[in-house]
């Protein structure tokens, strides 16, 4: 299936462009014909990427402006490659070889040459989620099908996280297709890279909105970017399941707003219960990006908790400051009396998170929010074992037994995260609205149903009203040793006294 491009060029510029190598047009998905866009003088309406298959709708929505034709470069159904590696360690070059052909093959149509240059991709290297993804939408070829999108950060060296989220939607799209599909039509899925970055998120969530198609969107990752693109789904009418945001300012974006998680309220509730409870410490120092919503919001929060229960913060620090210094900032929190360091760093400013868990030495605890989730805080275990907590919505820890994980260790040869689970989360509920009704009010009507639930990872999801939150309580896990395994530090239930 080809992709709508998004040109800002006359016909005879384009044609010139195209002729020059640079530019191709597109079977436009109105008419059916090769055409080009006006130029940008004129007011011109385009269509994003979109199912090749689709019907056309009658009421077609409006399109991205021109000024954002390279946000079609970012979205894919296999066509292109979004994920320079997908393997973990050492390249695997023949397993790239033919994940290059089965791409190749579908920019050009040829789903069955697509098919047979996916699988062999898949049995060189399993654990590859971008591919099996267009190892399934190939799979479609030209049928009729349904189609959810999911919006990653790859390109701002986000992609673990990406690779993380989109092994929970692959999962369920296998899931649904091996067994025959949504009432008898298969999930396809289009990606898309939202750079981690708010003003490309927007641009890619007016994407999608103007694809008729996409029925439905698991992302964004970060609260910032979910918070950017929340207002154009909302207004527009396109269900967003965030697998990942919890900032509490997203439970007021509207009811086509939701996410398969708790929110940065229940996190802090549970931090600070550990902290004065279980640690039985009442003084903190905070430390937090003042150029993130997230990271901002979670401070609020939790300071209004700790507040409640007569705890207190002892001194902030703003790791976003170009002159803030690690060493100097832990020293004089201690120097203070702080008991507890309080780490509400984001991806963004994760180095300097590390360093402020290097220069604490292991002296005082540290409580995280999800961002503290991260591989970079089990190979620092010398420095956060046992001394980090961290609030996550599930861990792989004590949860081996349940078919979500038998399966996707199956699936993948490899064992899965939180991200990966609450994305699967996410997908299965979109994937549940679906099956009540194919259009995107039916869906967004149908998760706000008060008797909406469906069996998800661990527990059942089900959201609350009025804000889309998902019901439920985080967990916290720490960095401890996990016997048995290949791997000896992992994240495991933080200990309690209860």
């Amino acid at each position: 299936m080809k992709k709508q491009q998004v040109l800002s060029l006359s016909i005879a510029s384009a044609a010139l462009l195209a002729s020059l190598g640079g530019l191709k047009l597109i079977d436009n998905h109105l008419d059916g014909t090769a055409t080009a866009t006006p130029t940008p003088s004129e007011e011109t309406t385009t269509t994003s990427s979109t199912d090749a298959l689709s019907t056309p709708p009658t009421d077609t929505p409006s399109s991205p402006s021109v000024e954002d034709s390279e946000t079609s470069q970012r979205l894919s159904f296999g066509e292109d490659v979004l994920i320079e590696k997908e393997e973990i360690g050492e390249p695997n070059t023949n397993f790239r070889e033919a994940k290059l052909r089965g791409v190749e093959a579908m920019s050009q149509e040829n789903y069955s040459a697509a098919v047979e240059a996916f699988e062999e991709a898949i049995k060189l290297y399993p654990n590859a989620p971008e591919t099996l993804i267009y190892l399934n939408n190939a799979r479609i070829g030209e049928r009729e099908s349904h189609t959810l999108a999911i919006a990653v950060p790859i390109r701002d060296n986000a992609e673990d996280v990406a690779k993380e989220m989109l092994r929970g939607i692959a999962h369920k799209q296998n899931e649904v297709n091996s067994e025959g599909g949504i009432n008898g039509k298969p999930l396809r899925i289009l990606i898309a890279d939202d750079d981690s970055d708010e003003e490309v998120a927007k641009q890619v969530a007016q994407a999608l909105v103007n694809s008729p198609t996409v029925l439905g969107v698991v992302g964004h990752f970060t609260s910032d970017t979910s918070l950017a693109a929340s207002d154009i789904y909302q207004s527009q009418g396109l269900v967003m399941i965030s697998p990942t945001s919890t900032s509490v300012a997203l439970s007021t974006k509207g009811d086509y707003i939701f996410r398969s998680l708790t929110t940065d309220g229940f996190n802090a509730a549970a931090l600070v219960n550990y902290m004065l409870n279980e640690l039985d410490l009442k003084n903190a120092a905070i430390f937090f990006n003042s150029d993130s919503d997230y990271s901002t919001k979670l401070v609020e929060v939790f300071k209004e908790r700790l507040f409640i229960q007569d705890g207190k913060v002892i001194d902030e620090f703003d790791l976003f400051s170009e002159d803030f210094d690690a060493n100097e900032s832990v020293q004089k929190s201690i120097e203070q009396g702080a008991e507890v360091l309080i780490l509400f760093h984001n991806t963004g400013v994760l180095p300097k998170g590390l360093e402020v868990i290097k220069a604490n030495e292991s002296r005082l605890p540290i409580l995280s929010g999800d961002s503290g989730y991260k591989p970079e805080m089990l190979e620092l275990h010398e420095y956060t074992q046992d001394i980090i907590v961290v609030t996550v919505p599930w861990v792989l820890a004590g949860s081996e037994d349940t078919p979500f994980v038998k399966s996707a260790r199956e699936l993948w040869e490899a064992d899965v995260s939180w991200r990966t689970a609450m994305t699967y989360d996410a997908a299965q509920a979109l994937v549940t609205a679906l099956r009540g009704g194919g259009s995107r009010e039916e869906i967004q009507a149908a998760l706000s149903d008060p008797n909406f639930s469906v069996e998800g990872v661990s527990d059942v999801v089900k959201f609350q009203e009025n804000t889309g939150d998902r019901d439920g309580s985080p967990l916290l896990v720490t960095v401890g040793t996990f016997p048995n395994t290949s791997e000896k530090y992992r994240f495991v239930p933080a200990k309690s006294s209860n």
